[in-house]
C-alpha cells in the first residue's frame, strides 16, 4: 500500500523521496464531518513556496487511486519553519454557494438534485459535484423544501437532520460524488472484527466503569399477587434456580454488578435466557461511542477487509462482556506511520455532522481511559 500526497496535481509527498518529502501527514474522516487534514511541509520541499490559501488543493492516492481531497484553508509556521497545513474535505465546497429564496418540492433524488445544479451553477468546476445515491428514508418519498438564501450545506445539513441522512463525497474517474444515504447505506459489513488482544491496542469508553453491567437479571411477563407483589417469568427453571445471567471475564475485571432488564411480553424463559444474553453483550452498549486504537491488519496482508468509514464491525471487548457490531464514525488515517492509525466505533452520533473545526472535533470524544493494567496486555498480545 503506497500513498502519495498531490499539491495542485505537482508531487508534494511520496513515499522514500528525500525531496518530495513531508513530516506529517494525518487525515481525520468522521461520518458526522466533511473531514481534514494536517500536513507538515518543510522548507526543503520544492512545493514549499507555492502553497495557497483557499486555493492550493491537495489530493492523497491509494495505489495511485484518489481516496481524498481537500483545499488548503490554513498555513502557519512552527520554530523549524515548516509550514503547517489544515486542510478541509471538498465537501466543505457546498458552503460556498446559496439556496436564494424558494420552494423545492419532489422525490428527494429530485430535490437534491435541485439544489446540486443550483450550487453548480454559481462556483467554479472544482467546487462542483454530481449527485450520486440517495438512500433517505422519506415519508410517500415526496420531499418539500424550502429554502431563504442559507449556504447548500446547511440547507443539505438540514434535511439530512430530519431524515436521519448522512452526506457523503466519494471520486470516481475523477469525478466528485455527493450521496445522501442513512448509516446502514454509508459503508459496508467488514469482515476484520476489532477484538481484544488481537488487533486491538488502545480502549476507551464515553460511560464510565460504573455504569457497566456484569450480571443481568432478565424478568418476563409480570404477573401481580393479591398481597401486591409481583412475580415474574425468569431464567431459573434453565439456569439451576439462578435469575440471572453474568459474563465471568467481566466479572473477573469488575466484580459483580447486577442490573435488572424487565422484557414484560415475554413469556418463554428460553427467550427470555437468549435476550438477557444479548443484553449483557451487545444491547447495554447500544449507546455506547468507543474510541479504539486498532491495528488494521490488511496492512499487514493478514486480511483483505480493510477498515473504511462507515462500516459496520464486529467489535469484541471480553474483559468488558463486549459482543457487538458497530459502525466506524470515525477514522483517522497516518500516511507516515500506519500504526498510529485509529478508528472510533458506536451507535450514537455525538454531534452533527459537517461540522469543521477541530476544537468540535475533540469534544466528541469525552472519553475515560480503563485500567492501564488491561491496555499492557493487549499490547502485549
Amino acid at each position: 500500500m503506497t500513498y502519495e500526497i498531490l499539491l495542485d496535481e505537482k508531487n508534494l509527498y511520496y513515499p522514500g523521496d528525500e525531496v518530495n518529502a513531508v513530516t506529517e501527514a494525518r487525515i481525520t474522516e468522521a461520518v458526522e464531518d466533511s473531514g481534514y487534514m494536517n500536513i507538515t511541509v518543510p522548507s526543503t520541499n520544492p512545493l514549499y513556496g507555492k502553497i495557497w490559501e483557499r486555493k492550493s488543493d491537495i489530493k492523497v492516492l491509494e495505489d495511485s487511486e484518489i481516496i481524498w481531497s481537500g483545499e488548503v484553508r490554513n498555513i502557519s509556521l512552527n520554530m523549524k519553519c515548516e509550514k503547517k497545513l489544515y486542510v478541509v474535505g471538498d465537501i466543505s465546497f457546498l458552503n460556498d454557494s446559496l439556496q436564494q429564496t424558494g420552494k423545492y418540492a419532489g422525490t428527494p433524488m429530485q430535490v437534491f438534485s435541485a439544489l446540486l445544479n443550483n450550487h453548480n451553477s454559481q462556483v467554479e468546476e472544482k467546487k462542483r459535484f454530481r449527485l450520486g445515491v440517495v438512500t433517505i428514508d422519506v415519508p410517500g418519498q415526496n420531499l418539500s423544501v424550502i429554502t431563504d438564501y442559507e449556504s447548500t450545506l446547511s440547507v443539505f445539513r438540514n434535511i439530512c437532520k430530519e431524515y436521519k441522512g448522512h452526506l457523503k463525497m466519494r471520486i470516481r474517474d475523477n469525478i466528485k460524488y455527493v450521496d445522501v444515504v442513512k448509516i446502514e447505506d454509508y459503508g459496508t459489513a467488514c469482515m476484520q472484527p476489532i477484538e481484544f488482544g488481537e488487533n486491538l491496542l488502545d480502549y476507551a469508553e464515553e460511560i464510565s466503569a460504573e455504569e457497566i453491567a456484569t450480571c443481568v437479571v432478565p424478568l418476563g411477563k409480570v404477573t401481580q399477587n393479591e398481597d401486591g407483589t409481583n412475580t415474574y417469568v425468569t431464567v431459573a427453571s434453565l439456569n439451576a434456580g439462578k435469575d440471572y445471567i453474568y459474563n465471568p471475564e467481566a466479572v473477573n475485571s469488575f466484580g459483580w454488578i447486577k442490573r435488572t432488564v424487565k422484557l414484560n411480553d415475554v413469556e418463554d424463559p428460553e427467550i427470555l435466557m437468549e435476550e438477557g444474553r444479548k443484553w449483557l453483550a451487545e444491547y447495554q452498549f447500544a449507546k455506547l461511542t468507543i474510541e479504539l486504537n486498532a491495528i488494521d491488519l490488511s496492512l499487514l496482508g493478514m486480511t483483505s477487509d480493510a477498515f473504511n468509514l462507515g462500516d459496520y464491525v464486529n467489535t469484541k471487548a471480553a474483559p468488558f462482556g463486549l459482543d457487538a457490531w458497530y459502525y466506524i464514525r470515525k477514522k483517522v488515517t497516518d500516511l507516515l506511520f500506519p500504526d498510529k492509525n485509529t478508528v472510533t466505533v458506536g451507535n450514537t452520533v455525538s454531534k452533527g455532522f459537517t461540522e469543521q473545526t477541530s476544537t468540535e472535533l475533540k469534544e466528541m470524544e469525552k472519553i475515560i481511559p480503563i485500567s492501564s493494567v488491561l491496555l499492557d496486555a493487549a499490547k502485549q498480545n
